[in-house]
């Protein structure tokens, strides 16, 4: 096509040239000229029109292969602009391919179009439904429906994904023989150039195992729970019934004391009671640990005077110290705060019970407590207690036992000094609980000293209510003569009945006596009273919810004072006490003073 080109080329610019020289060239000059040139030059004159025939198809030719070169040379510009474009398509397109590959192999898809009827549907999600791909086409995903879930599920799923949305959930499908599985499920909106979905894509993945799982545990979880709930129950009813009997025991035991008794009546009789006391100490440790194993133990918080308080434990210890002829003596450094906040029962229990082992296990010599403090924090404290003894000590491979449950030093001190083995361990538990840790320091036949810290805050600014007690210059008998409560008892146990009014006869009162919440009730038909002493546990209406009823019936300014006496004594069943609107908590065995503070909060209705 080149060589064409450029030989037409000169052709024409050839002929063009001789047809210049013989219009323009006179005759004259063309004689001197060389001959040949002249000859043609005349040949020329002579053929003018076929020269420039010549000329003109020789123009022509030109024009023609000039195009077609043109026309050549834009197509292999446009074939090669295709080329790559060719070629990254089919890369794309591999590349999707290798992703359907992917997703087909993990994941179950299926598609449908905008009315919801499945148009595609992969290999897994056959298998997994057990249908096969005819069966599904056509069709809406209700083939699978396992009428698990209810209709505004899916009228919340379809409301989504029909607004161009997202949807993710769970869902619970059934298979082709019946059995159903668990599926995570994801579908996708396809929207159109109007923003509308004209098809779905929904990929699933199989999570039935897990949710087996799941439930396996959530069933172990209630299962616990149930078992933690028989266990209280069983704590409070074993308690009650424990307690009930005891209740009688240390009532008349402690009547019987003050009665005129021979040296030798009063020896057996004290007896009973320290038994009785020692027993009832058991049963309490073991009942708390239990509490505590299970997490039903729950700290309460409010303030109160650490000094009194220890104070209080260091009389309540004395008796028996002096009883041995120990030596027993308390410090409290001039940094530590007096006025704290948490849980004084608690911290009552764990002093109690380290200062009994210390006189246990100590015959001669003093016993000492100190407390001390460090600020921690701004206001807050550790508090470090100390109970240091002249005892038998411990050897060093004998003190990890120590705060185990259910374990002695070894059985020759199990019989001699007798104990469950809780007790340290309770200790332990209930400084955990406080934020703090309980540790020893101990040389055999030197003596130990227990260690153990609470966290705690001061309160600097505590305003105590004003208690409607008995004004000091006034004497608890006095008051009795002056203003005479009117008591009214609810016990449905005999022995418990006469020990009651026994006790309450020491303190000179007088009480009616009925047996249930029933009786209760007629009883506040027929006459007013300003206390009852209410039985928690009764036949035919207990004391909760003759509580309840009497809340109903009377108005506050007429309602009588409503204290509990229960055998049940778990902090649940103190707390349900209060909430059902009971204004004061003994536990039995009843005590004579602890009733006596109880019945001195009381007043009669007609003057509150």
């Amino acid at each position: 096509m080149n060589k064409l080109i450029k030989f037409n080329l000169y052709f024409f610019i050839i002929g063009l040239g001789i047809l210049i020289l013989s219009l323009v060239y006179p005759q004259s000059l063309l004689s001197q000229t060389n001959q040949n040139i002249q000859n043609i030059i005349d040949q020329a004159h002579k053929n003018n029109q076929i020269l420039w025939l010549i000329l003109l198809l020789s123009w022509l030719i030109f024009i023609i292969i000039f195009y077609l070169k043109f026309k050549q040379n834009n197509i292999k510009n446009i074939a090669l602009k295709k080329e790559p474009q060719t070629d990254n398509s089919s890369e794309i397109i591999r590349q999707l391919e290798f992703q359907k590959y992917v997703l087909d192999e993990s994941a179950i898809v299926a598609i449908t179009d905008k009315n919801g009827i499945i148009t595609y549907v992969n290999d897994k999600f056959c298998e997994i439904s057990q249908y096969s791909r005819e069966e599904l086409i056509g069709k809406t995903h209700k083939i699978i429906k396992s009428n698990y879930h209810p209709p505004e599920f899916f009228e919340e799923l379809w409301k989504t994904i029909s607004n161009g949305k997202t949807w993710k959930g769970e869902v619970k499908n059934k298979a082709k023989d019946g059995t159903c599985y668990w599926m995570a499920t994801t579908i996708f909106p396809f929207l159109d150039e109007t923003e509308k979905p004209f098809q779905y894509i929904a990929i699933r993945f199989d999570i039935t195992q897990l949710k087996n799982t799941q439930n396996a545990l959530e069933k172990a979880k209630l299962n616990a729970e149930k078992a933690n709930q028989i266990k209280s129950e069983f704590l409070s009813t074993i308690s009650h019934e424990i307690r009930t009997p005891m209740n009688g025991i240390m009532g008349m035991t402690g009547l019987l004391l003050d009665t005129k008794l021979t040296n030798e009546q009063r020896e057996f009789t004290q007896t009973i009671r320290k038994c009785n006391e020692e027993l009832l100490s058991i049963i309490n440790e073991i009942l708390d640990f239990s509490k505590i194993e299970s997490g039903q133990i729950k700290l309460e918080e409010y303030p109160f005077n650490l000094s009194k308080t220890l104070e209080t434990i260091i009389n309540l210890i004395a008796k028996t110290a002096q009883a041995k002829n120990l030596k027993l003596t308390y410090f409290i450094s001039p940094e530590t705060p007096n006025i704290i906040r948490g849980d004084s029962p608690r911290l009552h229990q764990i002093l109690v019970h380290l200062l009994n082992n210390a006189i246990k296990f100590t015959d001669t010599g003093e016993i000492k407590v100190s407390v001390d403090s460090e600020l921690e924090d701004d206001n807050i404290y550790k508090i470090k207690f100390a109970v240091k003894d002249t005892g038998i000590g411990i050897s060093e491979d004998c003190q990890e036992k120590l705060f185990k449950p259910f374990s002695q030093i070894d059985s020759s001190t199990t019989r001699k000094y007798g104990g469950t083995g809780l007790g340290l361990a309770i200790c332990q538990r209930l400084c955990d609980l406080m934020g703090g840790e309980i540790w020893l320091e101990s040389q055999e036949n030197i003596g130990s000293t227990f260690y153990f810290t609470i966290i705690t805050t001061e309160v600097k600014n505590n305003s105590e209510k004003p208690s409607k007690l008995l004004n000091n210059n006034q004497s608890f008998l006095e008051k009795i003569e002056q203003k005479p409560l009117r008591i009214l008892l609810a016990e449905d146990n005999n022995t418990n009945q006469k020990v009651a009014l026994l006790i309450l006869k020491r303190l000179g009162y007088h009480a009616d006596v009925v047996k249930n919440g029933l009786e209760v009730l007629e009883a506040l038909s027929r006459q007013s009273y300003d206390v009852i002493l209410m039985d928690i546990q009764m036949p035919e209406m207990d004391g909760i919810e003759a509580t309840q009823q009497i809340r109903h019936l009377f108005s506050s300014r007429q309602r009588p004072r409503i204290i509990a006496i229960t055998a049940n004594t778990t902090q649940e069943d103190h707390q349900r006490c209060l909430e059902v609107g009971m204004d004061d908590y003994i536990t039995k065995p009843i005590h004579l003073e602890t009733l006596k503070i109880a019945l001195e909060k009381c007043q009669r209705i007609e003057e509150i």
